[in-house]
């Protein structure tokens, strides 16, 4: 049998104690330093009522994967309503709650006056988060939220936590596109056929050429009604003056109305309900534009640029009488003052009689004559003939003042301690400014400035 003997020196143990010893201070510093990082100071806060500490968003998706995930949650972040949104502030070193009242804190967070808490405002977050969804072609989600309430400092300070778990599902897909605007044509006129024929291949071309929403996008009611404005703007850019959204109707099925037909075969039962299970699973959407019913024959009307008349100097109390009347490039000029030379006129209108009306012309137009300064006041009205497929123009223009004048009057002083610019100087700068509005009767713009200065010493 062995025997081992444990022998420890004294000496050697009280050496290491005392070495040891000198460390403890510094050790239970940095204790303390980091049992204050890495937290939440909340000031101002209600006592003894809940209020918004923390609000966190988890979506839960086997679709999606964590990078889409995290951008979604970012997103709806977003759409919270702002009494349930935390905004703090991050300190990398403050004396916010200070430890022992003079040893700062390291990277925490301020929250300063929170919300009470309302679920109410909770309910509306999810409604805008839901549109959001809806947006990204998520129809088929599932929202709700849970609040808990942890209690600080004896029940002062009670911190309503909120948790929003968002279950956006599958993505709904457009599966097919339809436009029919001349589906219903029964009961119109021969006219109002042959017009609904035109649109309906002015739009297939539109379709063609630079669609919004193709087959396999997110089916999303925002990109519905983008491309209903799409529409709607080609066609104003195509003669159809007067046409508007809200002549269309945009229809959509997302539960297969086909899918839904009675039979009293057994096969094609079974077929039905696979089909329904297959549409649950990957569900998709069919949409159609179409023409509101009974249409206004005043709206899918293909309108040319009739009479374009131009009014320079026109005011409020302006008669229908005018001294000077003439014809530039079948513009017609009517004045009562030679303010500006006639020849300029057709350089600033983008639409000239008989061609087919462009609402992009007609807002270029609108927009060179703002742009130039010599008119306060830019009127273009459109007046369709009655029966006609023809608009007359009138070009009201209010002159603004010709001559605008500003003036500047600037003091500096300079202290100089060189040989040669001893001493202090005071300097005196005027600047007197004249712009033209009109110059040369030319609708052009001119600046003269004169500018006076000096020194005193």
């Amino acid at each position: 049998m062995s025997t081992f003997l444990l022998s420890i020196d004294e000496s050697d143990f009280m050496i290491q104690r005392k070495t040891f010893l000198p460390f403890s201070p510094l050790l239970i510093l940095l204790l303390c330093l980091c049992s204050g990082c890495f937290t939440t100071t909340v000031k101002n806060y209600p006592p003894r009522t809940p209020f918004v500490f923390q609000t966190n968003i988890h979506v839960q998706s086997d679709s999606l994967g964590p990078d889409a995930r995290k951008e979604l949650e970012m997103e709806l972040a977003q759409q919270l309503h702002d009494s349930v949104q935390v905004r703090s502030v991050a300190k990398a070193i403050g004396w916010d709650n200070a430890i022992l009242g003079i040893i700062p804190r390291f990277f925490y967070e301020v929250v300063q006056t929170p919300t009470v808490y309302d679920s109410m405002y909770a309910a509306q977050s999810v409604q805008f988060m839901e549109t959001l969804l809806n947006t990204q072609g998520f129809n088929r989600d599932s929202i709700r939220f849970t609040t808990r309430v942890e209690e600080k400092q004896d029940s002062l300070q009670q911190r309503a936590i909120l948790d929003f778990y968002v279950y956006p599902g599958q993505v709904t897909k457009l599966d097919s596109i339809a436009y029919r605007l001349n589906a219903d044509t029964a009961g119109l006129s021969a006219g109002m056929q042959q017009a609904l024929d035109t649109l309906q291949k002015i739009v297939l071309d539109s379709s063609l050429s630079q669609p919004l929403i193709k087959r396999g996008d997110a089916f999303s009611k925002y990109k519905l009604a983008a491309e209903r404005d799409r529409l709607a703007d080609f066609f104003r850019n195509n003669g159809y003056m007067r046409f508007s959204e809200e002549e269309f109707l945009i229809v959509w099925d997302t539960v297969g109305v086909e899918l839904l037909r009675p039979t009293i075969d057994p096969i094609e039962q079974a077929e039905l309900l696979q089909r329904l299970a297959e549409r649950r699973n990957n569900p998709v959407a069919d949409v159609e534009f179409r023409l509101r019913e009974n249409p206004d024959s005043t709206r899918i009307i293909r309108y040319y640029v009739g009479n374009i008349k131009v009014y320079p100097d026109y005011l409020a109390d302006t008669v229908s009488r005018f001294r000077y009347t003439d014809t530039v490039k079948g513009y017609s000029i009517h004045a009562n003052a030679p303010l500006f030379k006639k020849k300029i006129f057709p350089d600033y209108i983008f639409f000239e009689p008989g061609a087919l009306y462009r609402q992009s012309d007609y807002l270029k137009t609108q927009s060179k004559f703002n742009s130039l300064g010599a008119w306060q006041l830019v009127s273009i009205d459109q007046e369709p003939r009655p029966g006609q497929d023809t608009a007359d123009f009138i070009i009201r223009l209010t002159p603004a003042r010709k001559y605008a004048f500003n003036t500047t009057f600037e003091v500096s002083r300079n202290q100089g301690n060189l040989t040669f610019a001893q001493g202090n100087l005071i300097g005196l700068g005027l600047s007197f400014g004249v712009q033209n509005r009109n110059f040369a009767r030319g609708a052009n713009q001119s600046t003269t400035n004169f500018r006076f200065g000096t020194e005193l010493n």
